[in-house]
């Protein structure tokens, strides 16, 4: 009886650790992705210079890149709801938005 009693507390103590541990393991990457997350919406509606915008789209190509993103067949990185970023670049005085890899890809020639 005391053998049977201290396994089932021993088996109970093991499933409780492993549920924890997936817990804390969910809530650290919601925090990874609450502050990447933060670090981009920074700049949304805001007025920002061509060399930060570089900038983060370089950041946000590179994470595309270290995450296997899938492009579509003109070269866009294609949004898989997990950790895709795609940014949208609205140019002052126009109502169209541009994709990053299209800005990029003019970068050198006047973006019209």
């Amino acid at each position: 009886m005391k053998k049977t009693f201290i396994i089932l507390i021993v088996s109970f103590l093991v499933i409780l650790s492993i549920l924890l541990a997936f817990l804390f393991a969910y809530q650290n990457e919601d925090k990874v992705i609450s502050r990447a997350n933060s670090e981009y919406e920074a700049y949304l509606n805001k007025e920002i210079y061509g060399t930060e915008l570089v900038t983060i789209i370089n950041k946000a190509i590179d994470n595309n890149n270290k995450k296997n993103v899938q492009k579509n067949e003109n070269g866009f990185f294609i949004s898989n709801d997990k950790d895709s970023i795609l940014i949208y670049i609205q140019m002052l005085g126009k109502n169209e938005k541009f994709q990053m890899e299209r800005f990029l890809a003019v970068r050198n020639r006047r973006f019209y």
